[in-house]
């Protein structure tokens, strides 16, 4: 183990060396090994993908605390002009401004939500009533806040943290080739939590139509059975120009433990109309298997262990972010590419 680090600390510094300018010798020295000096940009090229996860991690939290202060500064000054106070204000323009589900509204949630099941009914339609007063307060409450930072004033110079390279790499992409977001995915067909990615970039295409690529590269993880044959049976599909329909497919009808793979794959092959003799041919052949060896290796040298792993426009979302951190990254890059043009444009 001890060697394979050795050997890949090499490989970092020598890409590292072959790509600078010899101003970067000038750079700070934290190092001397073997009478060679270690610059502090060689050492965090060392660290590599590792130090970008920690470095987003950093990001994230400032990004949070200044966004919280700045909220509490605007609302202050709405408030002071209003002459109200914070808590009468959110009162007036989130509370009084969200409508309750009606019972009738929860009860058809219940029916529809098998979550639900070992619940009393009118305990379940009382708890989906509390919850989506909640939701609806948050969303009310965001949506108020982006109109107080309109107002007042509020611009962040911090930058995120983001892979600078081709994380795409000839993948399977949906959507607009120049959209100005793209979402990389390195995903698992057996994960439970990479179900929730496809409904993720559905309703950012309704959001956001046209502005969303979305690209989809293979993790399957050692614990899960079938995934690497999963991986394979999409692959194949693609090769057919069916890679979306099988990946909707997989996700839609999730293949657990218990089922008998084989018989699951026919029913999709089936469905979809694949030739099944170059279906079966391609899964007997190495294409797939190249295919998804090159995401698993991509995956390994950029520090990924854990599926889903998204990526927008190179910056990491960290994991367990909830779809309003998602949106709130996606604003971030889309203004920051309308700043830009603006700025190309004068």
């Amino acid at each position: 183990m001890i060697k394979i680090l050795s050997v890949a600390a090499s490989v970092w510094i020598a890409g590292w060396a072959a790509g600078q300018s010899p101003d970067v010798k000038r750079d700070r020295v934290v190092a001397i090994v073997a009478g060679k000096e270690i610059t502090e940009q060689m050492a965090e090229h060392l660290a590599g993908p590792r130090l970008i996860r920690a470095r987003t991690e950093e990001y994230a939290l400032q990004m949070s605390a200044l966004r919280n202060y700045a909220d509490g500064e605007v609302l202050k000054s709405e408030a002071d002009q209003r002459h109200l106070s914070v808590p009468e204000l959110l009162r007036v323009e989130v509370r009084d401004q969200v409508t309750d589900l009606t019972p009738q509204e929860a009860h058809t949630l219940y029916e529809g939500d098998q979550r639900y099941s070992n619940r009393e009914e009118q305990e379940a339609v009382q708890f989906i009533r509390e919850s989506m007063r909640r939701q609806r307060e948050l969303q009310r409450r965001e949506e108020y806040l982006a109109t107080l930072r309109a107002k007042w004033g509020f611009k962040s110079y911090m930058k995120s943290p983001r892979f600078n390279e081709d994380l795409v790499r000839g993948s399977e992409t949906r959507g607009l080739a120049d959209a100005p977001i793209t979402i990389v995915a390195f995903s698992d067909f057996q994960c439970p939590y990479c179900m929730n990615v496809p409904s993720l970039v559905k309703r950012l295409d309704n959001e956001l139509p046209n502005s969303v690529r979305f690209v989809f590269r293979h993790f399957p993880l050692a614990m899960h059975r079938d995934a690497i044959h999963l991986a394979q049976v999409a692959a194949c599909a693609g090769e057919q120009g069916q890679f979306w329909d099988m990946h909707d497919a997989l996700f839609r009808n999730p293949i657990g433990p218990a089922d008998e793979v084989q018989n699951e794959v026919k029913k999709h092959v089936r469905a979809l109309g694949l030739q099944q003799d170059q279906f079966e041919q391609c899964m007997v052949s190495k294409r797939p298997i190249q295919r998804i060896k090159q995401d698993q290796d991509d995956a390994i040298r950029l520090g990924i262990n854990g599926t889903p792993t998204l990526f927008v426009n190179g910056r990491l979302v960290l994991g367990g972010a909830s779809y309003r951190e998602i949106r709130q990254i996606i604003a971030e890059e889309m203004q920051a590419a309308a700043a830009a043009h603006g700025e190309v444009g004068q």
